[in-house]
């Protein structure tokens, strides 16, 4: 903002002007992509400052926020100065959460494609603040994401996880047993000085064995492999 005074010659008839300024921050923001801060960042912020944005992406995406730095005022219940962040543009959309210290928060995802981000700080103890970017995030999960078991959405894209008991695959889809093994599932069979022993889990219908030692009086011989029963 430019502000120009110009006095003419009789100007002393006049007392003049006096203004106050102040930064403003916040606001409605509507577009893809971004990045918020707060005020006076990198520097410290602001004493009793109140900052709320609001942030719209296109319909059928959600926001996305991630954080780049963060230190706010530290307190157990962040009474003091905070950062809060809504589901939603309205002072009781559900809370995703309420920020301070000095630990960048996980990443945040709103359920629609609204999201709104409130600053507040005190008069008394200021600090560096923070830095977040923000994007437009699509659930990759509802789409077609070739999961077996569960899939997890994450900022840009997703990943694959199995349920317990089982491991995820080198293709990152699929989800295998993991081997337990148990004294049921040993089998020994004894040649003369020859011993064998295998050692197997059952996955399904499907009776696997991860592990055959073949023991002689002075030679042990460990193969791996899978093989059906």
């Amino acid at each position: 903002m430019l502000v120009t005074y110009k006095a003419s010659a009789n100007h002393n008839t006049y007392k003049g002007f006096k203004a106050h300024y102040e930064a403003i921050c916040g606001g409605d923001i509507i577009q893809e992509k971004g990045i918020l801060h707060s005020p006076n960042y990198p520097e410290d912020y602001w004493s009793n400052k109140e900052c709320t944005w609001r942030i719209t992406v296109p319909e059928n995406h959600q926001v996305a926020l991630k954080f780049q730095s963060f230190e706010i005022e530290n307190h157990d219940n962040c009474v003091y100065d905070y950062l809060e962040i809504r589901d939603g543009h309205e002072s009781t959309s559900p809370l995703l959460g309420r920020f301070c210290g000095y630990k960048n928060p996980d990443d945040i995802r709103s359920t629609g494609n609204k999201m709104t981000v409130k600053f507040v700080s005190d008069r008394s103890v200021q600090k560096a603040g923070f830095a977040a970017d923000f994007i437009k995030e699509l659930d990759e999960c509802k789409g077609d994401h070739g999961c077996e078991h569960e899939c997890t959405n994450t900022l840009g894209a997703y990943k694959c996880e199995c349920r317990i008991g089982y491991e995820l695959h080198s293709d990152g889809k699929k989800c295998e047993g993991k081997v337990e093994i148990m004294a049921s599932e040993f089998f020994h069979s004894f040649y003369g000085n020859t011993a064998s022993m295998l050692l197997g889990f059952r996955q399904l219908e499907e009776f696997r064995v991860r592990y055959l030692f073949t023991a002689h009086e002075r030679l042990l011989i460990v193969m791996s492999g899978y093989f059906n029963w």
